[in-house]
């Protein structure tokens, strides 16, 4: 029986940590299959179906859009469920004709990364991730993951907006004579072409070891986000230090460092050796700087990296230079949120945002528990394997945060022990994943702890459904 409970419990504190996700088919040979076609809604007041638990609530946004500074519709899309206030997606339609991987589906990336550039839509270190709609009503992990795959980090130059994502690889970044110069338009954005004979200019699928081709669409929808008071000196140090980056990046992998973290049980964190995020980032500084040897064991996940850059955009190359191990610019008061466990009754936590939604939508009870139910519910729509596998891993700890979710709506003065509780199973390790970003942008905005704003979410747009972006685009939109 011991045996069995240290089992379950080594289980849960993989399922915990598991809640971060980066979408890595570049270095776990992974493809997202058949998840990544987008279906539209046949409702007439909505574009896409989503669930309120991949939606936000208005008093996420982070203000007006300069809709006049680009060609896309944008729309106000509600929560399926009626019985939810003020939860949805500001959407921004952009067309996207061509298949995956053609010259055609890149110039669509690389027009909307002009377009929301130009006009302030998308600036220096918004963090952009990967959204998958499709992933409704599929299993609780990807649903308390609010359908959110993997974080980049984006920076703009001459008014076009660029990516910088983690792995730094390229079938996630375009780097030319050492610049990051992708524009979402690489294979993880724009897919790939499952062909020997692809055309000029397009982005190639490779094959897996027994010669199928490993596919992969790219991602239908990508949420924008922003963290508050990134002020011109910051964006300017982010900047500085990507151009350090973009030169640098390949040797300080190939001496050991920066690679791709494959496991979301490690994050920098649980190293003791890097308790706080002030030392890391300092870390992060000195090994761009030249100043630190690129050790063995400083990899990163996707939003792992994003999250350092926006903390180390407070220091200037100089800061970094000057300071000791422990930069003062890159105290934790810089950083983009607190670290998250993995849920937090006072805060927010790694497994909090459809709690979130559904305190802020304010069902009446009984629509309360049908929605909760909803989050915790299997349904037959396809998942990759590497997915399906995560899923089923994180299965013993749905029951814990379904309580928990339960007693923060019901009882919520046993809300604080049900946390206790799953966060203790966990070793209260804190992390960082892609919804985390969500998740803090999820809480009320005159919350201590909110510093990201939710902008927008960027949906390529099948040319059938465009005529019904148009139309819902003249309807109010927040």
């Amino acid at each position: 029986m011991l045996g069995r409970l240290h089992s379950l419990t080594a289980l849960v504190v993989l399922a915990a940590t598991s809640v971060v996700a980066c979408s890595n088919a570049a270095e776990e040979d992974e493809s997202e299959g058949t998840e990544d076609a987008i279906t539209m809604s046949t409702r007439d007041n909505a574009l896409i179906d989503v669930p309120f638990y991949f939606a936000m609530p208005k008093s996420a946004l982070s203000g007006p859009l300069n809709r006049q500074g680009y060609s896309y519709p944008t729309l106000w899309n509600p929560a399926r469920e009626e019985s939810v206030n003020d939860l949805g997606l500001r959407v921004i339609a952009v067309p996207e004709p061509g298949a995956a991987g053609t010259p055609e589906r890149r110039a669509t990336h690389q027009r909307m990364a002009k377009e929301l550039a130009s006009s302030g839509t998308l600036q220096d270190g918004d963090i952009v991730l990967s959204f998958r709609p499709n992933l409704a009503d599929t299993m609780a992990y990807p649903h308390i993951q609010m359908g959110s795959t993997h974080a980049g980090i984006a920076f703009t130059k001459d008014n076009q907006g660029f990516n910088v994502d983690q792995p730094l690889d390229g079938d996630y970044n375009v780097v030319s004579n050492g610049k990051f110069a992708g524009r979402f338009d690489s294979l993880h954005y724009a897919g790939c072409v499952a062909s020997d004979n692809a055309p000029a200019g397009s982005i190639k699928c490779k094959r897996s070891s027994d010669g199928s081709w490993q596919k992969e669409e790219g991602t239908e929808a990508l949420h924008i986000l922003r963290v508050r008071n990134f002020t011109d000196q910051k964006k300017a140090n982010l900047r500085a230090w990507l151009d350090i980056l973009g030169r640098k990046h390949a040797a300080i992998r190939d001496a050991g460092a920066l690679n791709f973290n494959k496991d979301y049980l490690k994050p920098l964190l649980a190293n003791p050796a890097y308790s706080n995020t002030q030392i890391t980032t300092t870390k992060l500084g000195k090994i761009l700087t030249g100043q630190a040897t690129p050790p063995q064991d400083f990899d990163m996940f996707c939003s792992e990296l994003v999250f350092h850059l926006l903390q180390l955009a407070n220091c200037t190359e100089a800061d970094i230079r000057e300071a000791g191990d422990v930069a003062a610019c890159a105290d934790e008061s810089a950083a983009p949120f607190k670290p998250m466990r993995l849920v937090d009754p006072d805060s927010a936590g790694l497994a909090d945002g459809p709690l979130l939604n559904l305190v802020a939508g304010r069902p009446d009870p009984a629509a309360a528990q049908g929605l909760l139910a909803s989050v915790f519910t299997e349904g037959s729509a396809p998942l990759s394997s590497g997915h399906r596998a995560v899923a089923q891993q994180v299965a013993p700890l749905m029951s814990g945060v379904q309580q928990y979710y339960g007693a923060r709506l019901m009882a919520p003065a046993q809300a604080g022990a049900a946390a206790a509780q799953l966060n203790g199973l966990t070793g209260n390790v804190t992390n960082y994943s892609p919804t985390a970003f969500l998740v803090n942008a999820a809480l009320p905005a005159d919350h201590p702890d909110r510093k990201v704003d939710y902008v927008a979410t960027v949906v390529f747009t099948p040319q059938a459904a465009v005529e019904k972006a148009r139309r819902l685009a003249q309807n109010p939109v927040p």
